[in-house]
């Protein structure tokens, strides 16, 4: 199978391609590795039987790991989008999470299961706007307009530039190519591939995805790098520094070990407002780790690193935000602080409670703004990468789990990049004097 769009990676999705093709099968299953939803296309032509004989539906109880008989029948409540003949539904819970209620619903053509759904509080049903893309959250609403602001508004800034032979325009050369190589490596290593002439297709797909992502990135640096160079200064010199190649400057070390640092506790900020939710709120579920990290080795390195494209890009975007924000409020501290309240709407905007959301995501996008200002932009982009990275991957103390492996990836990653800026930082000197 091949993907038929351009994702953040390109690779084989739970819809892409469309299960429209006799036998596909999807199958989803939680963290513990237990069934969560089940459905399979039947075959185009229906085998003439006898009267069918009846499901097993006990088998998907199994892999489910529940226990049937603690379930009781319900009317079915979930349409399948596959053919079936035959419909069952249950009513009951997680014996672990005996409060929350769970419903599911299976479907059978000709004796064969070909749907399985766990259905609890947090399932709601898509809306035809919902299911068509035509109606987003508000806070991917205003998510895509402040990349069309970037996108667009960084042009006439970097042509000016350009045309004034300012700015850094090898550190932007650099920096494109360093995305393209990455973008491109993103689907050599984890995108999908097939023996047949559509591996050329994906080639295409995977270039043109990787291009566009560099030429963005190399616009937009280029566009306030002048100006933020004159009026920030601090916020370039070890950015500057790792795009002239010397990354084992002490002051590069010192930005890498902070923005670790800050992206931990922002990771912990993230967490916090989890907890307030559940004490707020009652059980809550929520789950931001990527299906893909959890599919195998090269998936999982192929996540990482366009996650640290992403964070390239998304902490450029932010700068040139605060730069375009600074030229038109002519305050400083005023175009930190819409820049942040921005940024906190495209989280805020789509949480349940707004009374936890908009003070949380406020505190976090604040950290981050306050590090850019204080610290550089090197220390963002990194602190930026840490907490995506540690919300995306999984992180545990238990390493009884079937993906033990995903976390200790995980924490070897963050622990590299910290000892990485801590001995870079100390130059080769002791960490603590002898005296």
């Amino acid at each position: 199978m091949a993907p038929h769009e351009i994702n953040d990676v390109i690779r084989v999705r739970q819809n892409d391609p469309p299960d429209d093709v006799p036998g596909m099968r999807t199958v989803l299953l939680d963290p513990q590795g237990r069934l969560v939803f089940l459905e399979a296309v039947p075959p185009q032509l229906a085998e003439p039987t006898s009267p069918a004989k009846a499901p097993d539906w006990s088998v998907l109880f199994q892999a489910a790991v529940l226990e049937m008989n603690r379930f009781q029948p319900a009317a079915p409540q979930w349409t399948p989008s596959v053919a079936f003949d035959t419909r069952a539904a249950w009513s009951g819970s997680f014996p672990e999470a005996p409060e929350i209620p769970l419903h599911i619903d299976a479907a059978a053509f000709q004796g064969k299961p070909v749907y399985f759904l766990i259905a609890g509080p947090w399932s709601k049903p898509a809306t035809p706007e919902q299911a068509s893309g035509d109606q987003k959250p508000p806070g991917e609403v205003v998510y895509i307009i402040l990349q069309l602001i970037v996108m667009i508004g960084s042009i006439p800034f970097a042509r000016y530039n350009l045309r004034l032979g300012r700015g850094d325009t090898r550190g932007a050369v650099r920096l494109g190519l360093f995305c393209l190589a990455v973008g491109l490596l993103v689907w050599v290593i984890g995108g999908t591939h097939v023996a047949s002439v559509k591996e050329a297709d994906l080639f295409f797909m995977a270039t043109m995805r990787a291009l566009i992502g560099a030429v963005s990135v190399a616009v937009t640096y280029i566009s306030f790098e002048p100006f933020v160079r004159r009026r920030w200064p601090q916020t370039l010199i070890s950015w500057s520094r790792v795009l002239a190649g010397t990354l084992r400057d002490p002051l590069v070390g010192r930005d890498v070990l902070v923005g670790t640092a800050v992206g931990i506790v922002l990771a912990l900020v993230q967490a916090g407002g989890s907890l307030v939710y559940r004490l707020a709120s009652g059980p809550t579920v929520r789950i931001g780790i990527r299906q893909a990290v959890l599919s195998g080795g090269r998936n999982m390195v192929g996540e990482a690193l366009f996650l640290l494209n992403d964070s390239l890009y998304k902490g450029l975007g932010i700068l040139f935000l605060i730069f375009l924000a600074r030229a038109v409020l002519r305050k400083q501290w005023l175009a930190a602080g819409a820049v942040t309240l921005a940024l906190a709407g495209i989280i805020a905007l789509n949480e349940p409670n707004p009374l936890i959301g908009w003070p949380i995501n406020i505190l976090f996008f604040g950290l981050m703004v306050l590090t850019l200002m204080r610290c550089g932009l090197l220390a963002m982009v990194l602190s930026l990468f840490i907490t995506t990275f540690a919300g995306f991957f999984p992180l545990s103390t238990d390493l009884s789990v079937w993906y033990a492996g995903e976390i200790v990836f995980t924490a070897l990653v963050v622990l590299a990049i910290a000892l990485f800026g801590l001995r870079t930082a100390l130059a080769g000197q002791p960490l603590f004097s002898p005296d």
